[in-house]
Formats: C-alpha cells, structure tokens, sequence
C-alpha cells in the first residue's frame, strides 16, 4: 500500500492503472468504511481510498479543528484492502492558482429532506 499526499503524486501513481475504484472519505474509519473498501475492488484493479477532512463540508457552528484525525490507525486498518491511500492537504487540494467558481442551481424537489443550506458547496469547489 502507497501513502501519497499530492495530486502529482497520485496522477503518477494511477498512470499506468486500467480501471481505479475511488473510495472517498475524511478518515476515521469503521467497518463501514472497510466494507466499502472490499466492494470497491469488485471495481477495480486498483482501489484507491482518500482521507481529506474538507473543512467546507462543516457548518458555521460545526467543529472542523475538532474532528478526529487518526491517519496512522486508519492506514493500518487499510493495509491489505487498498492499493493507494490519498490523504492530501487543504492547501493541496484548494491551491489558490487552480480554483474555479460555479454558479448554484436550484435543486430538485424530490429530496425526502431538505438538504442543508449550501451542502453541495464542498463539491463544487473542485473542478
């Protein structure tokens, strides 16, 4: 299993790969998330997991800074269910030079709940 932090490092790492399965998530894991890592190899030759606590998917009165960051546990419980662990910076993945803006649109009313103000901002921000 490789650790890689840059997204340099990860384009290099999946170059000659034929078919990646991507498992997003801000670490911390649990068995869910292990779960997750064994259908993603159904997938894909090479599984990739990322570990990015994205601070603009926290509310104005959410705790970012308290958030639990368990790198090293996490990449333990990895070792042997994925390939590559991508656990990238904020300023990697919102380096200044290569934002982008989008425009919101209203969206569609046939969700069981009322998504919270803004939520799909985090995702936005990547082009």
């Amino acid at each position: 299993m490789q650790v890689v932090s840059t997204i340099a490092e990860l384009r290099t790492r999946l170059a000659d790969e034929r078919a990646s399965a991507f498992v997003p998530t801000m670490g911390n894991l649990h068995e869910g998330h292990l779960n997750l890592m064994c259908l993603a190899r159904e997938h894909g030759s090479c599984v990739v997991a990322s570990i990015f606590v994205n601070p603009l998917q926290f509310g104005p009165n959410e705790d970012f800074d308290k958030y639990p960051r368990t790198l090293d546990a996490d990449c333990a419980k990895l070792q042997g269910l994925v390939d590559v662990v991508f656990a990238p910076s904020v300023n990697e993945m919102y380096q200044k030079s290569k934002q982008c803006s989008s425009s919101r649109r209203r969206l569609p009313t046939s969700f069981a709940a009322p998504p919270a103000p803004d939520i799909f901002a985090a995702w936005r921000q990547w082009c």
